[in-house]
């Protein structure tokens, strides 16, 4: 009861529970006092419980016969909590991929990491290969998109001429009777042959 022309403060604790349908919900508080009635109507906005995923970086660049990684990020977002399994659509199939963690529980508000890495065989095809990375939980389901490059070997032959008794190949003296000489080198890398 208020002192007169004074004021009570109450305060009210609302729990949601997790079948709880997303939306808003309105409802009343009714003060009484004979023979005076007051309303005022509240509204509670209940978020929607879901979960994001982001992979970095979007783009990967390997070359073949080398292996690459990709950080993939889980977020709980709206309350949510949940078992997550993550798995991957579209890379090739002669591009060997794992996923460490693929399958964890995500806490309410919580972030997880998963590691994705790819290694490309040396008779891996070059070109650039879009591929989804998803993330399920029963009926929920999210992706990010990514793109993995693999640029191509190529093999380089080194001679002299009769003349040359030694070349420098990056730095390493090759003498004329361990010549000629194959590399494999990735497109579009530097190389000072002198």
């Amino acid at each position: 009861t208020p002192p007169p022309n004074g004021i009570v403060t109450a305060t009210l604790t609302i729990f949601v529970n997790s079948t709880t349908a997303p939306g808003q919900l309105d409802f009343a508080i009714i003060a009484t006092r004979t023979p005076l009635i007051k309303s005022a109507i509240l509204r509670l906005n209940i978020p929607v419980r879901d979960f994001q995923i982001a992979i970095k970086p979007e783009n990967l660049v390997i070359a073949q016969g080398k292996e690459g990684f990709f950080n993939i990020s889980i977020v709980s977002r709206g309350g949510f909590s949940g078992p997550i399994d993550i798995r991957s659509t579209g890379i090739p199939g002669d591009i060997e991929f794992s996923i460490v963690p693929n399958s964890f529980s995500l806490e309410v508000g919580a972030t997880r990491n998963a590691l994705l890495s790819v290694r490309a065989s040396e008779s891996t095809r070059a070109g650039s290969f879009i591929f989804l990375v998803e993330a399920n939980s029963g009926i929920v389901r999210r992706s990010a998109q990514a793109v993995l490059v693999i640029l191509p070997l190529l093999t380089v032959t080194i001679d002299s001429s009769p003349r040359v008794s030694a070349v420098i190949i990056d730095g390493a003296l090759i003498q004329k009777a361990d010549l000629p000489k194959q590399y494999r080198w990735v497109q579009g890398d530097t190389h000072a042959i002198s």
